[in-house]
């Protein structure tokens, strides 16, 4: 095998190497965007609690005989969902948010939207406590 082979099978290597992880970062990017479903069923919302990534959307699907809401009081509000209907919301914002039911309150549920972690650290430059910084809604 002459250098000028070796050379151009190198590159083709480096070439599909750099395609292939190239496809893994998209298809992981690609998950994060994935729609989170939260079931209307039996006058519950299931899942009851969810965690997802910021930018993340989560959609409610009204399976259930009667109208319901997906309500966080000044934070988001589907209004009615109808039986067989559904409503999508994506956070603008991280933390922790609470709903309900507004016309069953018993109905309820939680989000927990990218809970960040903060890294202190002490004078020699090593981590002394770390906490996860979340809002409560």
């Amino acid at each position: 095998m002459s250098f000028h082979s070796v050379q151009k099978f190198g590159m083709l290597g480096i070439l599909v190497a750099t395609l292939s992880l190239g496809w893994v970062t998209q298809s992981a990017d690609a998950s994060a965007e994935k729609t989170v479903i939260v079931k209307i069923e039996a006058m519950q919302f299931r899942p009851k609690e969810i965690s997802i990534s910021f930018g993340q959307e989560i959609e409610w699907i009204n399976n259930d005989l009667v109208p319901h809401t997906a309500t966080s009081a000044g934070n988001f509000d589907s209004k009615t969902i109808e039986p067989g209907k559904s409503w999508k919301f994506k956070p603008k914002k991280r933390g922790l948010f609470k709903y309900v039911c507004s016309f069953h309150p018993a109905m309820s549920g939680s989000i927990e939207v990218d809970g960040r972690v903060n890294i202190k650290t002490d004078t020699n430059n090593r981590i002394s406590e770390t906490e996860t910084l979340t809002q409560k809604y």
